[in-house]
């Protein structure tokens, strides 16, 4: 066994062990093939592709019709806390004026009819005084007996009209039960006509 038996025998082991270690090398190269397949099925992946149950895009700020409109907390004549949000599921005529103004005391009628009529359960006036003297809009509110909410913008210390872009009075705006803007009117206009037509489209809710 001496002399080439030797190195023959040692030729065949290290032979022999060489392919087992190719043959581990080819498993290992498997297993991670198989490990990197995995992954790719993995539910991490799906979740790059759009979502068909995924949550409808909120709509944009802002005083574009389909927008929402910014919101503000004001304190009526009467003491009493208004919200865009509280109102919300209700149609909202936010109407800007000022008791100096003969338009705007000419869109009074059409306010008075939206709150007196069968449908004024459904529809919110919020009428927003950018008058200086908040005792004057208290006397004309009184003698005119408005039944809807009257806004002091100077009592409540909010530039209201300027968030809501108001360049002329009256100014109106027509927010529907979900809280968008559908109309906007500068100046007079028929805004009967178009608060009914909302309140026909729209189901009332429970």
């Amino acid at each position: 066994m001496t002399g080439v038996a030797g190195p023959i025998l040692w030729a065949k082991l290290r032979g022999l062990y060489n392919s087992q270690r190719a043959m581990s090398v080819m498993v290992g190269c498997l297993l991670a093939s198989v490990g990197c397949g995995a992954d790719a099925d993995r539910p991490a992946a799906k979740s790059q592709a759009p979502s068909a149950h995924a949550p409808a895009k909120a709509p944009e700020i802002g005083l574009n019709a389909g927008q929402r409109p910014p919101d503000f907390q004001a304190v009526d004549l009467q003491g009493k806390s208004h919200s865009l949000a509280a109102h919300q599921g209700e149609i909202v005529v936010l109407h800007f004026w000022a008791t100096w103004c003969p338009y705007c005391r000419a869109e009074i009628p059409k306010l008075k009819q939206l709150v007196q009529t069968p449908a004024g359960d459904k529809v919110t006036v919020l009428a927003v005084s950018v008058d200086d003297d908040p005792a004057r809009v208290r006397e004309f509110v009184r003698a005119q007996q408005l039944p809807y909410p009257v806004i002091s913008e100077v009592e409540n210390h909010q530039p209201l009209s300027e968030r809501f872009r108001v360049g002329g009075i009256p100014t109106t705006y027509v927010i529907n039960r979900q809280g968008l803007l559908v109309g906007r009117f500068q100046g007079q206009g028929d805004l009967l006509g178009a608060v009914k037509q909302l309140v026909s489209l729209e189901p009332t809710t429970s």
